[in-house]
């Protein structure tokens, strides 16, 4: 099934134009609403307010060149970019 609906999580077909050639995949992508993030180290708590809005608004999470909320690697990782000053940059992936 291609764009179809598997309980929370969406088919979707992707084509990537490498090199000489052109690899397509499915790939099961997450589309239900996300939970709250559960920090649990120090140096997580830190980031604990940039990881919610990261996870919740979307700040920080950046799919097809916009930043917008939801999932952006693997079909269910968060992956939120995060900055650390001038030629620096944090990163945070929420599952």
């Amino acid at each position: 099934m291609v764009n179809g609906t598997i309980r929370s999580f969406q088919l979707r077909v992707i084509s990537c134009k490498c090199y000489l050639f052109t690899v397509t995949y499915r790939v099961a992508v997450f589309g239900g609403k996300p939970a709250a993030p559960v920090i649990f180290g120090e140096y997580e708590a830190l980031y604990r307010q940039e990881i919610i809005d990261g996870v919740v608004m979307g700040y920080g999470v950046w799919r097809d060149g916009v930043e917008k909320p939801g999932v952006n690697f693997a079909g269910h990782y968060v992956v939120i970019r995060m900055s650390a000053g001038a030629p620096g940059l944090r990163m945070a992936i929420v599952d």
